[in-house]
């Protein structure tokens, strides 16, 4: 029987393969694109190679920190700290990062419109599953939702071929479900100082949208910003995000854990003789951490 890891590996594997196959289709050629050294206000000044070195190595961050995290998991797992499906969801999310970071480095070095269409395409399902992710942790998991959620993201992508602005709508839309899920999980599982994580995170992701809309305008302040570009701190940013997501989701996964773990202790209480049932008290809530380990 494949454990979690493999079975994310699938699960994220095989839509990545039809979205792939889609490409390669040509479906989606006439999508419009911004390919070339010309819609980067980086220099390409690396030695040998027409590349940009900073928006080229920043994309090993995405990779990198989807396998820090899918390690986190899998200790964690062995810990007793997640169960089930929560494990499944973190590996999946680390994945998805570690794939759209190879994507976006391939996107870079090659200015290839297959990698330049799935570059946008796998942003989609990456925001549609942080919602699915908000859903389950506040009415719990339905596996006919999820599949709805992510299916219905994944074919909005279409909506590029019939208007220029197509992408950037649904983006917005994405975002705000995304943002939507992060509030009712937060509602249902107020885990302490969480609320920060959550406004850093939207800090974040303010600052990838600017940054990357200003890319250009940026070098009209300083020259500086044709080596360090405003695309290149964007994607800083969207690395943070995508960690930040992480820290949030783990504060309310442990919350939910310590909540759950409280009510079954209740449950036994009130089976108990009267005689020697212990009252709820101070000291056994505190017996269920709430609060999570440093990352």
């Amino acid at each position: 029987m494949a454990g979690p890891f493999e079975s994310a590996a699938w699960l994220v594997g095989v839509p990545f393969s039809a979205m792939f196959t889609a490409v390669l289709s040509g479906l989606f050629d006439k999508v419009e694109l911004e390919l070339g050294l010309q819609h980067y206000a980086e220099m390409p000044w690396f030695p040998l190679f027409n590349v940009m070195p900073l928006n080229t190595v920043i994309n090993l961050g995405y990779i990198g920190l989807g396998l820090f995290w899918c390690g986190f998991t899998s200790t964690a797992l062995e810990q007793g700290m997640f169960k089930g499906r929560d494990c499944l969801l973190f590996y999946i999310f680390n994945i998805m990062a570690s794939c759209y970071g190879c994507v976006q480095l391939l996107r870079i070095l090659s200015h290839h419109v297959v990698w330049a269409v799935l570059d946008q395409w796998c942003t989609l399902p990456f925001f549609a599953f942080v919602f699915v992710w908000g859903l389950y942790l506040t009415y719990g998991w339905s596996s006919s939702r999820a599949f709805l959620i992510l299916m219905t993201s994944i074919m909005s992508y279409c909506i590029t071929l019939f208007c220029s602005l197509g992408f950037e709508i649904i983006l917005g839309i994405h975002m705000a479900c995304a943002i939507t899920g992060g509030v009712l999980a937060y509602k249902r599982y107020p885990a302490a100082e969480t609320l920060s994580t959550l406004y850093q995170a939207l800090l974040s992701c303010s600052g990838f949208v600017f940054l990357k809309l200003f890319d250009h305008r940026l070098v009209q302040v300083s020259s500086v910003f044709k080596v360090v570009s405003g695309h290149f701190l964007s994607k800083i940013c969207d690395i943070y995000q995508i960690h930040l997501v992480n820290n949030f989701f783990l504060d309310l996964t442990l919350e939910k854990a310590a909540a759950n773990s409280l009510e079954e202790k209740a449950n036994v209480l009130k089976r108990e003789e009267p005689q020697t049932q212990r009252p709820l008290t101070d000291d056994i809530i505190y017996e269920f951490p709430r609060r999570r380990r440093d990352t």
